[in-house]
């Protein structure tokens, strides 16, 4: 099974125009490169992680310039402003 196959199962939703991931279920967003540079194994581990109740996860391989601007817009894009981004490496 594809990462793509695996985060649609979970329910993700493709952002095109953000290049991400998204699950406000599970609140957490992967980044396109990520998904594709790492294997199911790494995905999987990091699926079975979950936020604390206030933070939503970001992983990408590089973030953003702005990371936590450009996380916040996001967040609010999603209707879920009031969480605190965190983002996290795809290294680890």
């Amino acid at each position: 099974m594809s990462n793509e196959s695996i985060l649609r199962a979970c329910r993700f939703s493709a952002l095109p125009n953000r290049e991400l991931w998204v699950s406000t279920d599970l609140r957490e967003a992967f980044s396109y490169d990520a998904i594709h540079d790492h294997d199911t194994q790494w995905l999987n581990q990091h699926l079975a992680d979950r936020p604390p109740s206030r933070e939503f996860w970001f992983y990408f391989n590089i973030a953003p310039e702005n990371a936590d601007a450009v996380c916040r817009e996001i967040l609010a894009e999603v209707g879920l402003p009031e969480l605190q981004p965190r983002v996290r490496s795809s290294s680890t």
